[in-house]
C-alpha cells in the first residue's frame, strides 16, 4: 500500500507525472484500438490539458492531499483528453496503472544513463542560436544619465563647482562658451577653417568627439544625443540642404554638454556664440563629385582583418583530409576477422538488364460479362431531382394551408471499394484480384481498388498514399466494401475470435462482403465468426464467387445468411455449428481443400536450410496431386529463376506447353492460377533453393527441355520492344556466369560444385571500397561544415570602419566561436571515445 508521500508525489501532476500519465494514456488507447489517426492524444489534446494544468497552478489551486486526487484530476483532464465514454475508462486506468515516483529521483531515472552526444551537440546548437538571436535582435538600450565630471579649469575662471566660491549666472554662461569654443576648435581641422569644403557626417563627427573626449561616454551615446538634438542621416554628409550650420552648431553643443556633465539645454543660451559659418559645406549634388575630398574621421582598423575569419579553415582541411589510410586499414582488418566464404549474389555476378514481356504474350483476364452485367443491375437509392407532380398534388390537398413539394425517387449504379491484402510485392493472389477488378472496370462496374498490409484500418491507394477508414467512407460514402483477404489477419490465432477494434469499423459501411482465396472445404471456425461480427457474405474471390456476388448482397439474400447463422448456432457444439453454417452458404468449388502441409506459411516451407528428406518427398507428392501434373509442371518452371514474379509466372504458364508440344494447350488456366497463388512461395515471392532444386529434378526429361527452353527464350528476348519489363541480372562481366546457383543447374551450363562465391581478395576489394567512400563522404561534410562556420564569423565580425567601436560589439562573434569550439570540443571527444572503444 502506498504511503502518503507516494500518494501525494502520484496525484502532484507536475511535468514528470503529466509525463507519465499521457504515455500510459497512449499505451492503453494503442491497446484498445481508441481513435482513427494513430490511436494516441492528439497534439491539440495534450496542448489543452497542457494549458489547462498551467492555468491551476498560477491559480494556485492545488490536487488534494488524500485519495480525491485522482477524481480531482480526472473532472478537469477527462473532457479535454478523452472523446469517448471508452477513452475516459482508458483515462482513469491510466491514472490507476501510474506508479508513484521515488522520492529524490525522476521519471527518466539516473541509474545506467550514458552520455548521449548527440543530444549534447543539439543542446550547444540551440544555445549558440539563442545567444546569437540575443545579440543580433536585442534592441538597443536608452543611453545611460551622463554623471557630472569636474571640468578642467579653463584660463581666467575656476572649475565650475568647486569649493572657492560659488557660481553666478554670468560665470556659469562664460565657462559654457569658453567650453563650446574649445570643443568647436579641437572638433574641427585647419583645414575646414580654411575655405576647403567640409565633407563629414554625424557618425564621423561622433565617433572624433568621442576620441578628443573619453568622457563624453563613448561614440554610440554622442550620436544618439547629436541626433536627438538634429536628426540627420548618420551616413550621409552633412550638407547646405539639410541646415548644415545648425546641426554643426547643435553637435558641437552637444559634445560640449557631455564634457561638462549637464544637459545640452543649458546650453542654448550661448550656443549663438559658436561661430560655424566659415565651414564651407558641400552642396547635396556635389558630394558624390567630392568623394575624393580629406575626410576628418578617425584612424579605423584594417579591413582586411575581417578574413582573418577564413584563417581556421587550414587546419580544418587538415581535420577533414586526414585518416584515409587509417580507415581502410581498420576496413581490411575487420574484413580479414569477419571473413566467412558465401555464396555470390545476384548483383555481384553480370549486368542489370530486363525481361522483355509484351503484354499481348501474357493470359488475358476471365470474361467477367455476367458478373459485371448482374453487378450493374445493383442500384443504391439517392435523393430525386424531379417533381413528382401527382404526389405533390395529392399530399398538398391532404395538408390544407401547406405546400407539400415531393420528388420522384431516382438511383445511382452501385459502387464497389475492393481492399485487398498485400503481403509482398509479388503477391500474386492480389495480382490475380486485380486483374478480375480491371476487367469489371473496363465493362463499366465502378469499382476502387486500395491495399491494405496487414490492418485494414490503415488502407492505401495503388500509389501508396496512406488512408484511414473514415478518409475511405468519406469517399465512397454509399459503396459496397468487399474485402480481400483470407481473414487469418482479422482473427487470434488461438481462440479465432475477430479482433473488436477491426469489426467496429469495418461494419460502418453499408454492405461488407468477404472475398477469401480459401476453398469452401477449408471453411471454419474463422469465416463463421467473421460473417457473423461482420454481417457479411462470404464468398470465394473466384470467377464464379464474382458472378454470385450480386445475389449475395441483395437484401433477402443476407436476410437468409443471417438466419442460416441463428441456425448453425443452436446446432449445439462448434464442429457442428461450422458443419451447419458451411452447409447453408457455401456453394460447390472446383478447388478441393489443400493438403495439410500447404495450409499455413510455415517457416519451414519458406527457409533456405533444407528440411529432411522425408518431409522434402511428402510436400513433393501433395504438390503433384492437388495441383496436377501440368501445375506441377508450371510451378517447377517459376523456380527456374530465383525470384517468384508474378508476370513470370504469367508468361510462363502461357508458353509452356506438355510435353513440349507447340499443338497442345499452354498449362495455364485461372483454376491452376488461383491453386497456385494459395501456395505460399507466390505469396511472398520467394521459393527457397532446395524446393526449386527438388521440383526441377522430379520433372521428366522432355518437361526440363521445354522449360530451359522457355526460360531462355525469355532470358535472350529484346527488351526495346516490350511493353513491361521484368528487371533482373543477365549473365555477363568476366566470370560470364548467371546470377544464382539453382539456375545454373537447371539450364545446364554449370554444376552445383561450381556455383559462384565471392573470394577473401573480392572480400577485401569490397572492404577498401567501402572505406574509400566513406572517407569522401567524411571529408566532404567537414569541409562544408568548416567554410559554413568560417562564413557565419565573417558575417557576425563587427564594422571596422565605424571605429572605435561601441561596447559590446565584439560579443556576438566571441559567442559564435565560442559555440561553434564547443561543438568541436564535443566532436573531437566523441572520436576519441570512439576511437578507444573501437581498440
Amino acid at each position: 500500500m502506498p504511503t502518503p508521500q507516494a500518494a501525494t508525489n502520484r496525484f502532484r501532476l507536475d511535468g514528470d507525472n503529466f509525463d507519465r500519465l499521457l504515455s500510459e494514456y497512449d499505451r492503453l488507447r494503442a491497446s484498445r484500438g481508441l481513435g482513427l489517426a494513430d490511436n494516441c492524444a492528439t497534439p491539440t489534446q495534450r496542448i489543452d490539458a497542457a494549458q489547462i494544468l498551467m492555468e491551476l497552478y498560477w491559480a494556485g489551486v492545488t490536487a488534494p492531499e488524500a485519495a480525491h486526487g485522482r477524481e480531482y484530476w480526472l473532472s478537469y483532464l477527462k473532457p479535454v483528453l478523452a472523446e469517448t465514454r471508452e477513452a475516459g475508462a482508458a483515462l482513469a486506468d491510466a491514472f490507476d496503472a501510474l506508479e508513484p515516483l521515488k522520492p529524490g529521483k525522476t521519471s527518466t531515472g539516473a541509474e545506467g544513463r550514458r552520455f548521449d552526444w548527440r543530444r549534447s551537440l543539439l543542446v550547444v546548437a540551440g544555445l549558440v542560436l539563442v545567444a546569437t538571436a540575443t545579440f543580433l535582435f536585442w534592441p538597443p538600450a536608452p543611453p545611460p544619465a551622463v554623471e557630472s565630471k569636474p571640468v578642467e579649469p579653463i584660463e581666467g575662471g575656476s572649475v565650475a563647482g568647486s569649493a572657492d566660491a560659488p557660481y553666478d549666472d554670468a560665470s556659469m554662461l562664460r565657462i559654457y562658451g569658453e567650453t563650446l569654443a574649445d570643443v568647436r576648435d579641437r572638433l574641427f581641422s585647419r583645414r575646414a577653417l580654411t575655405g576647403t569644403p567640409y565633407v563629414v557626417t554625424p557618425r564621423e563627427l561622433a565617433a572624433k568627439g568621442a576620441y578628443l573626449y573619453p568622457e563624453a561616454g563613448g561614440a554610440t551615446i554622442l550620436l544618439a544625443q547629436m541626433l536627438r538634438e538634429a536628426p540627420l542621416d548618420p551616413d550621409r554628409p552633412i550638407t547646405q540642404e539639410s541646415g548644415g550650420q545648425d546641426a554643426l552648431r547643435r553637435y558641437v553643443a552637444v559634445v560640449a554638454a557631455a564634457r561638462l556633465g549637464v544637459s545640452p539645454r543649458l546650453l542654448d543660451s550661448v550656443l549663438s556664440t559658436v561661430s560655424v559659418d566659415d565651414l564651407v559645406l558641400p552642396n547635396g549634388s556635389s558630394v558624390a563629385a567630392d568623394a575624393d575630398v580629406a575626410r576628418n574621421a578617425m584612424p579605423t582598423w584594417p579591413a582586411w582583418l575581417r578574413w582573418l575569419s577564413f584563417l581556421p579553415m587550414a587546419p580544418a582541411l587538415v581535420w577533414a583530409l586526414r585518416g584515409r589510410g587509417k580507415m581502410i586499414a581498420d576496413s581490411e582488418r575487420k574484413a580479414r576477422e569477419n571473413f566467412v566464404p558465401r555464396r555470390a549474389q545476384a548483383t555481384e555476378f553480370g549486368e542489370r538488364g530486363a525481361i522483355a514481356i509484351a503484354g499481348d504474350q501474357l493470359p488475358s483476364p476471365p470474361d467477367l460479362f455476367g458478373a459485371a452485367r448482374r453487378l450493374l443491375r445493383l442500384r443504391d437509392p439517392v435523393p430525386g431531382r424531379r417533381l413528382d407532380a401527382m404526389r405533390s398534388m395529392r399530399e398538398t390537398l391532404d395538408a390544407p394551408g401547406d405546400l407539400v413539394i415531393r420528388y420522384r425517387p431516382a438511383s445511382v449504379p452501385a459502387e464497389f471499394v475492393f481492399l485487398i491484402l498485400r503481403r509482398r510485392v509479388q503477391d500474386h493472389e492480389r495480382a490475380r484480384v486485380v486483374r478480375f477488378v480491371e476487367r469489371l472496370r473496363r465493362q463499366g462496374v465502378a469499382a476502387t481498388l486500395y491495399d491494405y498490409a496487414p490492418d485494414p484500418r490503415r488502407p492505401t491507394t495503388l500509389a501508396g498514399a496512406p488512408l484511414d477508414q473514415r478518409g475511405l467512407r468519406e469517399r465512397h460514402p454509399r459503396a459496397t466494401l468487399l474485402l480481400c483477404t483470407s481473414g487469418e489477419e482479422l482473427v487470434d490465432f488461438f481462440s479465432q475470435e475477430p479482433n473488436p477494434h477491426i469489426v467496429s469499423q469495418l461494419r460502418q459501411w453499408p454492405r461488407v462482403a468477404l472475398l477469401t482465396p480459401t476453398p469452401t472445404d477449408e471453411w471454419g471456425e474463422r469465416e463463421m465468426r467473421l460473417a457473423s461480427a461482420l454481417d457479411a457474405t462470404v464468398l470465394r474471390s473466384t470467377e464464379e464467387g464474382l458472378a454470385d456476388l450480386a445475389a449475395a448482397l441483395d437484401p433477402m439474400r443476407g436476410a437468409a445468411a443471417r438466419r442460416s447463422r441463428l441456425h448453425a448456432a443452436a446446432a449445439g457444439g462448434l464442429l457442428r455449428q461450422v458443419e451447419a453454417w458451411r452447409g447453408a452458404v457455401a456453394d460447390d468449388d472446383l478447388i478441393e481443400a489443400r493438403p495439410a502441409i500447404l495450409r499455413r506459411d510455415w517457416p519451414t516451407l519458406l527457409l533456405n536450410h533444407a528440411p529432411d528428406g522425408d518431409f522434402r518427398a511428402e510436400l513433393l507428392d501433395a504438390l503433384r496431386v492437388w495441383l496436377d501434373p501440368l501445375g506441377f509442371f508450371w510451378l517447377a518452371a517459376c523456380g527456374v529463376y530465383p525470384r517468384v514474379s508474378v508476370d513470370i509466372t504469367l508468361w510462363l504458364g502461357a508458353h509452356l506447353h506438355p510435353f513440349g508440344l507447340a499443338a497442345a494447350r499452354p498449362v495455364f488456366s485461372e483454376e491452376r492460377f488461383a491453386r497456385l497463388c494459395l501456395l505460399p512461395w507466390f505469396a511472398h515471392g520467394f521459393m527457397p533453393d532446395w524446393l526449386r532444386r527438388d521440383a526441377f529434378a522430379a520433372l521428366t526429361p522432355q518437361e526440363k527441355t521445354e522449360a530451359r527452353a522457355k526460360m531462355e527464350a525469355l532470358l535472350n528476348a529484346n527488351p526495346g520492344a516490350a511493353t513491361r519489363n521484368e528487371e533482373i541480372w543477365l549473365p555477363g562481366g568476366v566470370e560470364a556466369v548467371p546470377p544464382d546457383g539453382v539456375m545454373l543447374d537447371c539450364l545446364g551450363k554449370k554444376g552445383e560444385a561450381e556455383e559462384p562465391t565471392v573470394s577473401f581478395a573480392q572480400t577485401l576489394t569490397d572492404a577498401r571500397d567501402a572505406a574509400k567512400r566513406d572517407y569522401a563522404y567524411r571529408a566532404i561534410g567537414r569541409i562544408l561544415l568548416a567554410v559554413f562556420a568560417c562564413a557565419g564569423a565573417y558575417l557576425f565580425w563587427p564594422d571596422l570602419a565605424a571605429a572605435p567601436l561601441a561596447k559590446g560589439a565584439w560579443l556576438p562573434l566571441m559567442a559564435y566561436v565560442a559555440g561553434w569550439a564547443g561543438l568541436l570540443g564535443l566532436a573531437m571527444f566523441k572520436e576519441m571515445h570512439g576511437a578507444q572503444g573501437g581498440g
